[in-house]
């Protein structure tokens, strides 16, 4: 069959059966590895139209900001489609879906551009009404008040610290750094207590590699296991 047919063909298939094209060809974004904007819209109105910024930014912001994020949602999945930003097309789009550090920041920047050029260039929310700045500069508050600053990216979600902890648990060391072991003992006893909240340490400190993970102080853990005694 020569290519031209089966071209044709395939755009037919994709027509009757009623999918759109464009979508048939790109499936949306999986909305978990989206950025949360960190802030709600509407954060004590001056009655002007005028709202409080994200904490930290000590600026006002448009009372609507930011926006709904299925609003946001659908704006991303056409830029990303499109591989620039629709509403401002000189400005390139990249969305990577990897863990890697590096894109976890090309999606904050991704959600930034998306947010600032909701309605036309330059025509959006503007980065205050967002804590996605905080967290793309990996300058974010740790557990402790006034402690060290942590990576904003930690902690990491809980169902993917249980899922690690659990491999390790199975594997009796840390899958990411197998010279150290994981114990994980069921019983209520203190040392048992202790070792869990120790093996948590090792899972979370080790998430993505050896040394390659969450520092402690993104958790209350150091403290629960000191309370032990």
């Amino acid at each position: 069959m020569k290519l031209s047919s089966l071209a044709v063909l395939i755009v037919t298939a994709a027509y009757a059966s009623g999918y759109p094209l464009s979508q048939w060809r790109k499936r949306d974004v999986d909305p978990a590895i989206v950025p949360d904007f960190g802030f709600e819209s509407g954060v004590n109105p001056t009655g002007t139209g005028d709202c409080d910024g994200a904490p930290g930014t000590n600026v006002k912001i448009p009372c609507f900001c930011p926006p709904p994020r299925d609003v946001m949602l659908k704006a991303l999945n056409e830029n990303i489609a499109a591989g620039h930003c629709v509403n401002n097309t000189v400005v390139s789009f990249d969305f990577p879906t990897d863990n890697s550090i590096q894109s976890e920041i090309s999606r904050i920047n991704g959600v930034l551009v998306t947010l600032q050029n909701l309605r036309g260039p330059g025509v959006g929310c503007p980065a205050a009404s967002t804590t996605l700045n905080a967290r793309r500069t990996g300058n974010c508050d740790g557990a402790i008040p006034g402690g060290p600053k942590i990576p904003c990216q930690c902690p990491p979600p809980r169902d993917e610290f249980i899922s690690q902890l659990q491999d390790n648990a199975v594997a009796g060391k840390a899958v990411h750094n197998p010279d150290v072991k994981v114990d994980f003992p069921l019983d209520d006893s203190v040392a048992s207590k202790k070792a869990r909240i120790i093996a948590s340490l090792i899972t979370i400190q080790n998430l993505r590699g050896p040394g390659v993970g969450c520092p402690a102080v993104s958790t209350t853990l150091s403290q629960q296991l000191e309370a032990l005694g």
